[in-house]
C-alpha cells in the first residue's frame, strides 16, 4: 500500500509542476535569460573599463614622457587631449600635471586658473580638489592679502572634520598673516598646526622655524605687579624713638635696677 501512495504523491507533484510551467514557464525563461544577459554584460563592461583605463594610462604616461624629454608642446597637447576627450581619474591627473607645468614655466595666472578649474569641477573628488586649492594658494600667497587667502582656504583649514590638507591650508594662512604683519594671528595658526593630525613632519618643522622668527616681533602685554608694602611700624616704638625715650621693655628693666639700688642700705649703717 505504501508504494501506491508514494506513486500517487509523485503524480500529484508532477502535475503541480506541469501546471506551474504552463502558467509561468515563459516568465521563468525570460528571467533566466535576463540574468544570463546581465552577468555577461557586467563582465563585458568590466573588461571594457579595464581596457579603457589601460589605454588612458598609456596616454598619460606618453604625455609625461614627452614633457620629460623636453618636447613641451607635444606633451601639453597630449595632456589637453586627455582633458578634453577622455573621462575618469586620468582627466584630473592630466589637469594637475598641466597646471604644474604652467607654474614651472612661470605662467602663474594660467596655472592658478587651471587649479581653480580642478577644484570647482564636479568631476573631482574632495581630496584632489583640496590639493588643487593648496597648489593655487602657494602661487597666490605672495600677492594676495590675508582676507583673500582666508576666503580661499578657510573652509579647508577650519573644517569641522579635519581633512588631509587642513594643515597645509593652515600653513599658508599662517604665512599670509606673517606677510600682513599680523604676528599674533600667525602665532595662533602655527601653534594650531602642532595638534593637527594632517600635519606632516615638514609642516611641523617649518612652523617651528617660523615661530622662532616671529616671536621677537610679538608685543606681549606687560605683567602688572603689585607694589611691595613695608610692614607697619609699632606706634609706641615709633613714638619712643621720636622722643628719645626708652622702649617699654627697657623702661621696666631700668626701674627694677633703680629700685634695687635705693632699697639697699649703705655699708656701715
Amino acid at each position: 500500500m505504501s508504494d501506491i501512495f508514494h506513486e500517487i504523491e509523485e503524480d500529484l507533484q508532477r502535475e503541480k509542476w506541469d501546471q506551474i510551467w504552463k502558467d509561468y514557464g515563459s516568465w521563468i525563461m525570460i528571467g533566466l535569460g535576463t540574468f544570463v544577459i546581465g552577468v555577461a554584460g557586467y563582465l563585458w563592461w568590466g573588461e571594457a573599463t579595464e581596457r579603457r583605463n589601460a589605454a588612458l594610462s598609456d596616454e598619460y604616461l606618453a604625455a609625461n614622457e614627452l614633457l620629460a624629454a623636453g618636447d613641451e608642446e607635444a606633451g601639453l597637447a597630449a595632456l589637453e587631449e586627455i582633458i578634453a576627450n577622455r573621462a575618469g581619474g586620468y582627466v584630473v591627473l592630466a589637469s594637475m600635471q598641466k597646471a604644474a607645468k604652467l607654474a614651472a614655466d612661470g605662467k602663474t595666472d594660467d596655472a592658478i586658473r587651471a587649479y581653480d578649474t580642478i577644484r570647482s569641477s564636479n568631476k573631482t573628488g574632495d581630496v584632489l580638489g583640496q590639493l588643487a586649492a593648496i597648489k593655487a594658494g602657494w602661487l597666490l600667497v605672495e600677492t594676495e592679502d590675508f582676507a583673500t587667502m582666508k576666503a580661499r582656504l578657510g573652509d579647508i583649514a577650519f573644517a569641522e572634520d579635519e581633512g588631509p590638507w587642513a594643515a597645509g591650508a593652515t600653513e599658508i594662512l599662517a604665512y599670509s598673516a606673517v606677510r600682513a604683519k599680523n604676528f599674533e594671528e600667525a602665532e595662533m595658526l602655527y601653534l594650531k598646526i602642532r595638534s593637527m593630525q594632517s600635519a606632516t613632519l615638514g609642516i611641523v618643522g617649518r612652523s617651528a622655524e617660523m615661530l622662532s622668527i616671529i616671536e621677537p616681533q610679538i608685543v606681549r602685554p606687560a605683567l602688572v605687579t603689585e607694589p611691595k608694602l613695608e610692614p607697619a611700624a609699632d606706634p609706641v616704638t615709633e613714638a619712643a624713638s621720636e622722643t628719645g625715650s626708652a622702649a617699654p621693655d627697657d623702661q621696666v628693666k631700668a626701674d627694677e635696677i633703680s629700685g634695687s639700688i635705693t632699697s639697699t642700705p649703705p655699708e656701715g649703717e
